[in-house]
């Protein structure tokens, strides 16, 4: 069938072919029906499964819980789950997974593909860290592979962060972690400016089991920049646990986008009065924050966000902090949301994952946030810094392959080897030169 797909957030559709298969029979098939891209539930930030010249393969009627070993702590699930009901799946057996991205209706297989991240990539990781063993239909061999880190060990690397590129995940298993609370105690510490939240993150970086930095950027002038740190620690409350109840909101945009400087200040300074406390939450908003601020998404109107996200090494902040000031001075961008992670890990293939600092912003999607956007690129590389391929819906291949170097050529090589004569295609593949 023929439907028109867009990316989360984003205000152009494409015309698209999609095949909804039922069984692994269906799939079997598709080997000669052209160029394929597999699709969970197509709420990425970028084009990642879709193209206007492959078949998009939804995978939602993959969407079964297989196993669960109790024992092990090892879930066996098809791709096709989403995050939240496998949240409330774990929910009536105290336990959840460590590392998954702010919206629950994201599938597995997305997460898998994406190799995303959670809430605290210093401590935590990727969700690589939580993928025990894939099954893989490889369409080429007409065959079902087993993947982990003793067998098919490349192409289980691959896989992971691979952006559909390897062959159509059909099943996986998944370490989940034992809790004895589904509550968090969530607190809020004032930061005085950009400089600040960076020394602060590195002073209580070892101390939660979740935190972030929400930064208000109206000014741009990072010394006078405020915000919160946000902390998350589980807490024992004597409370009922809460299933999540919720429904893919995203096509509910208003017409026009509301964002200017004026609306900004006050969002972001009713945001302060409102956050600035420390109380008890249910697990599922700390994990899911989108799922309560879908109005935020909303009034960027029809035109859509834009989402930048990259690291800057540790022994490079400063020397890039100083020249994105002279960057916001000249251009005058409207960042209308920031925030701060820390990360831990070493570069490899296109996985988003580096030593350093990770900083998003969020844009109205509009000429003057595009040009401020191409001049960041070029800071961010000088300072060694890398792009998400999986959030940044502009960055081309030039960039990418300035950023990611011999990882980004390794990644190509391994990928033609393996499939020797590609038959996965999505726009973002195109886009960054795959």
């Amino acid at each position: 069938m023929q439907e028109y797909f867009k990316r989360f957030g984003g205000s152009e559709f494409v015309s698209c072919k999609s095949i909804y298969p039922q069984s692994i029979i269906n799939l079997k098939k598709l080997e000669k029906k052209g160029l394929l891209i597999p699709r969970g539930e197509g709420n990425s930030y970028v084009e990642a499964s879709f193209s206007d010249g492959s078949k998009s393969v939804n995978m939602s009627n993959f969407n079964k819980i297989i196993n669960f070993d109790k024992e092990r702590l090892i879930i066996e699930l098809e791709t096709g789950v989403t995050l939240g009901k496998l949240y409330n799946f774990l929910l009536a057996h105290d336990c959840y997974i460590s590392i998954q991205p702010g919206y629950p209706i994201i599938s597995i297989g997305g997460c898998i593909g994406a190799n995303v991240h959670g809430k605290n990539p210093y401590k935590d990781g990727l969700f690589e860290n939580i993928v025990e063993e894939m099954k893989l239909l490889d369409l080429k061999k007409n065959k079902i592979l087993i993947l982990n880190r003793k067998k098919n060990t490349t192409l289980f690397d691959l896989t992971l962060g691979g952006i559909g590129l390897t062959g159509i995940i059909l099943s996986v298993k998944l370490k989940v972690k034992k809790i004895e609370s589904f509550y968090i105690e969530k607190n809020a510490l004032q930061v005085k400016s950009f400089f600040h939240a960076i020394d602060f993150l590195n002073k209580i970086k070892d101390d939660y089991e979740m935190f972030y930095v929400w930064i208000d950027l109206t000014t741009n002038n990072l010394e006078k920049s405020d915000g919160l740190l946000f902390t998350g620690d589980f807490k024992e409350e004597k409370k009922e646990k809460n299933l999540m109840t919720f429904k893919n909101q995203r096509n509910n945009d208003f017409k026009f986008n509301f964002y200017n400087k004026f609306s900004i200040k006050l969002i972001n300074k009713v945001f302060k009065v409102k956050e600035n406390n420390k109380k008890v939450i249910d697990l599922s908003s700390f994990l899911f924050p989108a799922v309560n601020n879908n109005i935020y998404f909303m009034l960027f109107g029809k035109s859509g966000l834009v989402e930048q996200q990259f690291i800057i090494p540790f022994g490079n902040i400063d020397k890039f902090l100083k020249n994105l000031q002279l960057l916001l001075k000249k251009e005058n961008p409207l960042i209308v949301l920031a925030t701060i992670k820390l990360f831990k890990g070493t570069q490899k293939y296109l996985n988003f994952r580096k030593n350093g600092y990770c900083i998003t912003f969020d844009y109205c999607y509009d000429k003057r946030s595009i040009k401020f956007i191409k001049s960041l690129y070029k800071l961010i590389t000088e300072y060694d810094g890398i792009s998400n391929i999986i959030k940044d819906d502009l960055v081309k291949d030039k960039t990418i392959k300035k950023q990611y170097g011999k990882h980004f050529n390794e990644f190509k090589k391994k990928i033609s080897d393996h499939m020797s004569g590609s038959i996965y295609s999505s726009n973002l593949s195109k886009r960054i030169g795959l």
